[in-house]
């Protein structure tokens, strides 16, 4: 499945997003590549990321009982 990524996935150096060959959103924060050290740059880039993905109409839920969602919460 292709799907055209849009632009804030390379715009972060903290957060890496991929979607996988179903077109999951995969998201992955890091430091320089390697476990992810937490610091006031890491926090503001992973909730602005959090924040142009939940914008992002491109961007669905799959909840496990298949039915597709705009928005899921989990707690």
């Amino acid at each position: 499945m292709q799907t055209i990524q849009a632009d804030y996935f390379t715009a972060y150096r903290t957060v890496k997003l991929t979607r996988d060959a179903n077109g999951v959103l995969v998201v992955q924060l890091h430091t320089d590549a390697g476990p992810c050290v937490m610091t006031a740059h890491t926090h503001t880039e992973f909730v602005e990321a959090f924040y142009r993905i939940s914008q992002d109409r491109a961007n669905k839920n799959r909840n496990p009982d298949g039915c597709r969602r705009e928005v899921h919460h989990r707690c």
